[in-house]
């Protein structure tokens, strides 16, 4: 039999499950005390990223797994599309009619990564999947918008 002990990380509403996952819901947890007790402003948004709605991402995933000559590869999945960090914060506030981040009050860290997207070629050439994406980044922000809107049913 094993004995597990609860510790506060199981009261999290996301538990982490590695140290990845517990390093993303800290930081999480850090910035939402800081926007709360010092008003802490946004950076000035210039990193760029590859978002993907999680439907073309639960897709890309699917035709992998039916793909036997990428058994044990790393396939990244992707929109395809770089977009800055200060633009999907302004897509997002334009579509919830609501925020008025600081971009720039505060320098970038040390050692702060700045391009971090998807190299999507192998998925393209492997799984033949031209893009995750067949949702856009606003069609993606306005369905995830409406869904939390309707209380997440």
């Amino acid at each position: 039999m094993n004995l597990v002990i609860p510790t506060p990380l199981d009261d999290l509403r996301e538990p982490p499950i590695s140290s990845y996952a517990l390093a993303k819901v800290a930081s999480t947890q850090l910035l939402k005390m800081l926007a709360k007790t010092e008003s802490f402003p946004a950076f000035a948004g210039e990193w760029l990223r590859d978002f993907c709605y999680i439907d073309d991402i639960t897709n890309g995933i699917l035709q992998a797994l039916k793909n036997d000559k990428v058994n044990g590869e790393v396939i990244n999945l992707g929109l395809g599309e770089v977009v800055s960090i200060r633009s999907m914060i302004e897509t997002v506030q334009k579509q919830i009619a609501k925020g008025k981040p600081e971009f720039g009050k505060i320098s970038y860290r040390t050692g702060e990564n700045m391009e971090l997207y998807a190299d999507i070629s192998k998925a393209k050439k492997n799984i033949k999947l031209e893009s995750t994406g067949s949702i856009s980044l606003d069609k993606g922000i306005i369905n995830t918008v409406n869904y939390y809107s309707k209380g997440c049913r």
